[in-house]
């Protein structure tokens, strides 16, 4: 079952409905696409690719629509064709990976208590600064990137054993994104990275003792509910997972001020899709989870809440201390969360 046909089928769902209308930056890149004189117009190529295929529910979606969008926003100076196999893509859509450098876990969203709300981390990379130091250290890694969809909030945790504590996840093997594997050393768990396709057999078979995987919605049409017993609310990145959009920082640079503006409002508005689909679709995939038969639903264990923030307090200390880069980004981040705490005057 698709995401479509899953939304088709609540009545929730049935009634709703996304607009998407066209802002002033991208009517300033058509009129100025349009009006540049045809000897400048030359089409160029570039290469698009998504950490999921199309089958992948949810995210899948997202991606196409993405690409789609693409095509039309840069018009016939720029033409979006799929990168090839085993080639580096131009634009890349997808979640934002620590791997290459563990500060970019700050934009990505951090687990437990010291994670942003979706529209907070937006509001952090938008205007508190953080869309500076992400563009300082992606420049280091060749590309330029864009904040550019997120999994929503409370992804929860699927298993099928009853957790009390930390130690009841040593030594095994987990589905987690993000800071996964530096809680993993933290914990001593084992973070893998399956396909969604594949996580449900996965979790029945026991080759993995957990799975937190993209959002609600996406592990109902996975069908996470009947190869789990258990589903714990909230869940290790209880805020969500930010997703970007990047651009190879060669093809960045080809790229006229038109084009330039109007991959960074479609990115802000994909953005803005994927947190309003999240907030639409919660309730009805929540009602959804607590009606399934032999699934126990149960809140987060505190115990496990409490050492999430602990190690990962550890972990940012870390992670500043390793590059002068690292350590801006933690600073920044740590103010802005101190600023959205802090009291405010009301009307």
């Amino acid at each position: 079952m698709d995401r479509r046909t899953f939304l088709k089928t609540t009545t929730v769902a049935a009634g709703t409905g996304l607009a998407l209308s066209s802002t002033s930056a991208l009517a300033q890149a058509e009129a100025d696409a349009l009006a540049a004189p045809a000897i400048s117009r030359g089409t160029i190529e570039l290469s698009f690719a998504a950490a999921w295929r199309p089958d992948v529910p949810v995210f899948g979606d997202a991606a196409h629509r993405i690409q789609q969008r693409l095509g039309q926003v840069l018009h016939d100076r720029y033409r979006i064709v799929p990168a090839g196999p085993g080639d580096e893509a131009d634009l890349h859509f997808g979640p934002i990976s620590a791997d290459q450098h563990s500060a970019f876990a700050f934009f990505a969203g951090l687990p437990g208590s010291h994670g942003l709300e979706p529209h907070s981390l937006q509001a952090w990379v938008a205007v508190g600064g953080g869309q500076m130091l992400w563009d300082d250290l992606a420049a280091q890694h060749g590309f330029k990137p864009f904040l550019a969809g997120h999994t929503g909030p409370n992804p929860g945790l699927w298993t099928n054993r009853p957790l009390w504590s930390a130690a009841d996840l040593s030594g095994e093997p987990i589905v987690l994104a993000g800071m996964g594997q530096h809680l993993a050393q933290k914990f001593g768990f084992q973070a893998l990275n399956i396909h969604p396709r594949e996580l449900g057999g996965a979790l029945t078979s026991g080759q993995v003792a957990a799975v937190e995987w993209g959002n609600a919605v996406a592990a109902l049409v996975l069908c996470l509910p009947q190869s789990a017993t258990r589903f714990y609310t909230g869940g290790i990145h209880r805020n969500g997972m930010a997703l970007s959009l990047n651009v190879r920082r060669a093809a960045w640079e080809r790229l006229d001020t038109a084009a330039r503006l109007a991959i960074e409002d479609l990115s802000a508005r994909e953005f803005s899709v994927a947190v309003a689909e999240s907030l639409a679709h919660a309730q009805f995939a929540a009602e959804a989870i607590a009606n399934m038969p032999d699934l126990e639903v149960a809140a987060f264990p505190p115990s496990i809440s409490t050492a999430i923030d602990q190690a990962v307090t550890e972990l940012i200390h870390e992670i500043a201390t390793g590059s002068p880069d690292a350590a801006r980004i933690r600073d920044s981040y740590l103010a802005f969360r101190r600023h959205l705490a802090a009291p405010h005057l009301s009307s």
